[in-house]
């Protein structure tokens, strides 16, 4: 299987909004959100323009099977912040997070931004483990935030 890490478009939403409600609700609850957040009607607090969203695509069944968002903020002096980051749970642990964010993080660098953050729920060991492994710290509770990827 070969994973290729492209741009999301509005083609994608089903398939985004498939992997967010297999962890968090249905996937009718998840398409008008990814939607109004693609197209910029949903901001979340301390959000800036620009913002980024890229898939995560198995090239043999063409198939999207994860996804990252985020976009510039001011949150806790952080220049960036990562909205969502799902990867299909039949396909964790072959570092498709990881790729994921390579593609965020070289997104961030080229809009400047070095210090990022990440809401994470405390008892998501799995996210957590995948951020730490990319140095991120721990920043309160349901934060994690990366000090400097400019030379990741």
């Amino acid at each position: 299987m070969a994973i290729l890490i492209e741009e999301a478009t509005f083609n994608d939403l089903a398939a985004m909004a498939r992997l967010r409600g297999d962890q968090w609700g249905s996937p009718n609850e998840w398409e008008p959100r990814l939607t109004a957040y693609m197209i910029r009607q949903q901001t979340p607090p301390y959000g800036l323009e620009p913002r980024a969203f890229f898939v995560a695509v198995d090239d043999t069944e063409n198939e999207v099977v994860g996804l990252i968002a985020g976009h510039l903020t001011t949150r806790f002096g952080c220049k960036g912040e990562i909205q969502w980051l799902d990867v299909d749970s039949r396909l964790r642990g072959q570092r498709i997070a990881d790729k994921l964010l390579d593609a965020m993080f070289a997104w961030f660098r080229s809009q400047g931004a070095a210090k990022i953050c990440v809401n994470v729920t405390p008892t998501n060991d799995s996210a957590r483990t995948v951020f730490l492994r990319r140095d991120a710290e721990a920043m309160g509770t349901h934060w994690m935030v990366f000090n400097d990827i400019s030379a990741t």
